[in-house]
């Protein structure tokens, strides 16, 4: 896994112009992140027998080129005991749970949210976090702020741009 300030991303994407704008956002979301970007799941596969235990997050779309679709990339991970988080995305309907068993992913539909997307780096970059050493002093807890009034942000609608 990576160090605790950069998160290490490989994102399976066959649109080239889709893998810029994911980049793109997410270096403007997170910029403490390096992205490994594929086109196909032969390559895919290739660098995760090499490196794949060095990845935070796996970013795969389901219908790539390749052998294999992104969701057999995603098992075949699995099964080479990379513990990642596992994202897919896809434009069409979630495939049924038993085709899904065991991989433990979250399933993205496009066009992501951006709040979905900051939601899931942050959730990535949590789980690629070091456990905190036993002896370690806790953390104290957090002095609770008095509520505020709500601001104008709080006010938008609950939807946000997607890419």
């Amino acid at each position: 896994m990576s160090s605790a300030s950069t998160l290490i991303i490989l994102h399976l994407e066959d649109e080239m112009s889709l893998r810029d704008i994911v980049r793109t956002t997410i270096m403007v979301l997170d910029p403490q992140t390096k992205i490994i970007q594929f086109e196909g799941s032969d390559e895919t596969l290739r660098f995760i027998k090499e490196q794949g235990d060095t990845i935070d997050l796996y970013l795969l779309d389901v219908r790539v080129p390749g052998e294999v679709d992104g969701i057999e990339v995603g098992r075949r991970m699995r099964e080479a005991g990379c513990n990642g988080m596992l994202a897919f995305t896809s434009a069409y309907a979630s495939p049924d749970t038993k085709t899904m068993a065991n991989l433990d992913y979250v399933w993205l539909s496009k066009p992501v949210e951006l709040n979905r997307m900051r939601s899931v780096l942050k959730l990535a970059r949590s789980r690629s976090q070091p456990p905190r050493e036993q002896n370690a002093a806790p953390t104290p807890p957090a002095t609770p702020s008095p509520p505020s009034e709500p601001t104008a942000a709080d006010k938008t609608p609950t939807s946000s741009p997607s890419i």
